[in-house]
């Protein structure tokens, strides 16, 4: 059985996470949650990697390395509850940069 080493070497990557329980519909009110959403963005010569998660119109998450500003922009807009509606009728080529402009206002 092998083992994990010791040390995983981080230098030179940049990483950030943001996330939030989904928020519970008004009192009274029957919501049909939509299904979660995921764009992605990957830059195999910089070692970037951007994902974005949402959920009803919400970013609820993201896993980001190398992208800093994203990172922190992204964690308030799930602190705030920024919306997006109608990201997933943009097309899907479009859908990362659309989020991300609007992630960073």
């Amino acid at each position: 059985m092998g083992s994990l080493p010791a040390r995983i070497p981080t230098a030179g990557f940049l990483s950030g996470t943001a996330s939030a329980p989904p928020a519970a519909p008004p009192e009274g009110a029957a919501r049909e949650r939509q299904p979660r959403l995921e764009v992605y963005r990957l830059d195999k010569e910089s070692g970037r990697y951007a994902k974005l998660i949402f959920r009803d119109d919400y970013l609820v998450g993201a896993m980001l390395i190398g992208e800093p500003d994203l990172a922190h922009a992204a964690a308030r807009a799930v602190q705030s509850r920024v919306a997006f509606d109608g990201l997933a009728q943009i097309p899907e080529a479009r859908r990362f940069e659309f989020a991300a402009d609007r992630i960073r206002g």
